[in-house]
């Protein structure tokens, strides 16, 4: 291997480096971006940014970094863009790079052009594969982990120079690095996709899903900032009342300070120590699952109580008022068209479910009056409404599939599941959903209670006769569990694996182990049905000549923005391909709905 790094800033280079990625088989690629970044994160703001320049390594061991943007010692546009041509048209073979979704978002950004499919991700193959760094799928750390290949950070590199006040000969090893690597990657784990019988999934499915991602993220969400201007005044409002009530409850108490509420309550007797959680420093926690126990064992009435109440009641308000009022003015600012831009974490989950930031639409609450007020701050452009669908009960339809019998017949007769079990166990429909949540995710007798604020040996009861009622999810579970012990992972419908290491121990995380061996059958399929349904309504836009765009997927939703004369049409679409994205043994039910705001949509 040559391991030559060159910087292309002459015809004879250029030439080379065009003729080399026309020929290559395979290859790696990196951009290197400069602007600003967006508020409160680290990660550049790609919507106001511009590449810098572009780095490529082949399999011989040579990298060229081809430069654009320094202050001097560029390539022409001209000669720069024939560059970014053939990487963008290349047929055949494979282009790696970590984390293609941000890439193309750049390519398309500069040049307009679309994916390709020789372009592969590093990033996704790790996750598909299995293979992380300590749960993280960053390119240094997975170089660290799975190459034993370290660089210098960026601090480390440029000190306090700016990449592009940096010669192109100063940057190149650094950005050449980083294609080394994504090929590294690349050539490393795509074999064990054969291996593991994923070698179809990842480019039908995974490699497509990129830039679904990337074009929802493209597209974006507007805000009312009226609204949410008003919505802040409402917390603002609600975290005074709850602090001007704890004051005259506790005025020598301050309801921000943990250690003074802890010492008052906890050390004063006034909450229960025993099953209360303990801070990193040795004092009693005051976190929000805490407070809720609290909630549960003090009497209303008495000063536990009420101080648990309202010190809930303050968290909620202040975790709003930073998370979802300013902030989200804030972080629309960041971009040109003042909408909204958050980021789907494709490798987010083990379970494949998608994570977001930037803000996290994930952790609004669905079913809270303040979720909804949150909710409605989101809205469609001018003319247009959201059309928004979920699956109705995703995940106990998915085991249903698995298990058959009652539950499958229930869903086949179009029947409520939960009336069905609540019925048979003698029990009420919202008793019914906890316990086949239960026995879905192996939640403990002790959580029952608690959920259904019923004695620990009421809860031991009700379970007992579900189990009697229905033995098909215990013997599920039984079955998934000796199946992932034996083989060292599960399986979910699409094929994806999740390797469980933990079953091989007879420690305490073999719980943990057996409780992943039944869930991610179901979760991790429940994830596979959204990503396919995703895949559908996507390659249905172009349909509708731009005027239609996916915009959020968040639980088991998935939200469109189109024009009003279009929702009903819309609405249809998104139903029909969302039922029928996997055929399972029970029906898939998708309900769109069509709203002004995103809260609208019910």
């Amino acid at each position: 291997r040559n391991n030559v790094k060159r910087t292309v800033v002459t015809k004879a280079n250029l030439t080379a480096l065009i003729k080399k990625i026309e020929a290559a088989s395979v290859m790696g690629f990196d951009t290197e971006s400069i602007g600003p970044s967006l508020t409160s994160e680290k990660m550049i703001n790609v919507y106001r940014s511009r590449m810098l320049g572009l780095s490529v390594a082949f399999e011989d061991g040579t990298s060229y970094y081809a430069p654009v943007a320094h202050r001097d010692g560029n390539l022409p546009i001209r000669d720069f863009e024939s560059i970014v041509r053939a990487i963008a048209n290349k047929v055949g073979g494979a282009v790696w790079a970590h984390n293609w979704k941000h890439d193309s978002l750049v390519l398309q950004q500069e040049f307009g052009w679309r994916p390709n499919p020789a372009w592969l991700c590093s990033m996704v193959l790790c996750w598909l594969a299995g293979e992380d760094a300590a749960g993280r799928y960053g390119l240094k750390a997975l170089a660290k982990a799975k190459l034993g290949q370290e660089s210098k950070s960026f601090e480390e590199t440029f000190k306090d120079k700016s990449m592009e006040s940096c010669s192109p000969d100063e940057v190149c090893e650094y950005a050449c690095k980083d294609a080394e690597w994504s090929l590294a990657l690349g050539m490393k784990f795509y074999p064990k996709l054969t291996d593991w019988d994923l070698v179809k999934h990842f480019h039908e499915v995974e490699m497509p899903f990129v830039y679904v991602l990337r074009d929802m993220e493209w597209a974006g969400m507007a805000i009312d900032q009226a609204g949410i201007a008003v919505l802040e005044a409402t917390l603002k409002a609600a975290a005074d009342k709850a602090a001007e009530e704890w004051d005259f409850i506790l005025p020598d108490v301050s309801i921000t300070s943990g250690k003074q509420i802890a010492e008052r309550m906890f050390d004063g007797g006034h909450w229960p120590t025993k099953k209360a959680l303990k801070t990193k420093g040795g004092g009693y926690a005051t976190t929000r699952e805490v407070m809720e126990k609290m909630l549960e064992e003090c009497p209303p009435g008495t000063l536990g109580h009420e101080a648990a109440r309202l010190k809930l009641e303050y968290q909620a308000a202040a975790k709003y008022l930073s998370t979802y009022t300013h902030t989200l003015v804030e972080a629309a600012e960041n971009y040109p068209d003042g909408r909204l831009h958050p980021s789907f974490h494709h490798t987010g989950t083990a379970t494949g479910r998608l994570s977001c930031s930037s803000p996290n639409l994930q952790n609004i609450p669905a079913r809270t009056e303040m979720g909804r007020a949150i909710k409605a701050c989101f809205v469609p452009a001018p003319g247009n409404v959201f059309v928004a669908a979920d699956y109705s009960q995703i995940e106990p339809r998915v085991l249903a599939h698995y298990i058959g019998n009652t539950f499958a017949e229930v869903y086949r007769n179009k029947q409520d599941i939960y009336k069905t079990i609540g019925a048979t166990v003698g029990c009420t429909r919202d008793q019914a959903k906890t316990l086949v949540l239960a026995m879905m995710y192996g939640v403990g007798p002790n959580k029952v209670a608690r959920n259904l604020k019923v004695t620990y040996k009421q809860a031991m009861e009700l379970i007992k006769g579900f189990k009697e009622k229905f033995p098909e999810i215990e013997t599920f579970r039984q079955r998934a569990i000796e199946a992932a012990s034996e083989r060292g992972y599960i399986k979910t419908l699409a094929g994806r694996r999740r390797c469980i290491p933990e079953l091989s121990t007879h420690s305490e995380d073999r719980w943990r182990g057996e409780r992943l061996a039944m869930n991610t059958p179901i979760q991790g399929t429940a994830a596979d049905v959204m990503k396919l349904a995703m895949l559908a309504v996507h390659g249905k836009l172009p349909d509708y000549d731009g005027l239609v765009k996916m915009v959020g997927q968040v639980h088991d939703e998935l939200t469109l923005e189109c024009p009003a004369n279009l929702a009903t049409d819309v609405s249809n679409m998104l139903a029909n391909a969302m039922e029928a994205a996997m055929v399972l043994k029970v029906p898939l039910v998708a309900e769109a709905k069509v709203g002004q705001t995103w809260a609208g949509c019910k």
